[in-house]
């Protein structure tokens, strides 16, 4: 009835800096990497992304020449860039996420510019594992050791800010999550 896909974010993330991006970027790598197939459509997808974030690039410039603006502007240019290199490398960027601090600021930071994209990105990849699979089962996701994640602030940004982004990604979801939230 289920296609299940377990996900240890203890394996995939480092626990002290964990972003909603990193648990949804990771949860589309897993999906890539049981399904191969899906690989293409996803980088594709994120050349899409990346052009989003360069032309708003583009806007705030020409909007705002302000010095303070100029060094943000100067920094997302630059994760810009990195982004661009690391989806050049194709699956080997998402296998060192984990260590790679660098990585995972220049993705948060592509991101940041409308960071609904990582939902819709995550829900086509989805969509295209129903079209790809020939089993037609259901997908459920098990994101699990998010509970170990250690920064408050962390916590809050997945858990409670991105709540509902969360709740967007279209499959069915067993979630761990820090027991103090329940109360």
């Amino acid at each position: 009835k289920y296609e299940v896909i377990h996900l240890n974010y203890f394996d995939l993330l480092d626990l002290n800096d964990t972003d909603f991006i990193d648990v949804a970027i990771m949860f589309c790598y897993r999906l890539i990497e049981k399904f191969p197939e899906l690989e293409k459509m996803f980088f594709e997808e994120l050349k899409k992304v990346q052009k989003i974030h360069d032309e708003n690039l583009e806007i705030t410039k020409e909007k705002v020449k302000t010095d303070t603006l100029n060094g943000e502007i100067e920094g997302s240019v630059k994760a810009s860039f990195k982004f661009l290199s690391l989806i050049g490398i194709g699956i080997k960027f998402l296998a060192n996420y984990k260590s790679s601090k660098s990585n995972r600021k220049a993705t948060r930071e592509v991101f940041k510019v409308n960071d609904n994209l990582i939902v819709e990105l995550t829900n086509k990849i989805i969509d295209q594992y129903y079209i790809c699979c020939s089993h037609k089962k259901q997908l459920l996701v098990i994101l699990d050791d998010l509970e170990k994640i250690k920064s408050t602030d962390d916590i809050r940004n997945i858990f409670i800010d991105n709540n509902n982004k969360l709740q967007n990604i279209r499959c069915r979801k067993i979630i761990s999550f820090p027991l103090y939230l329940t109360t």
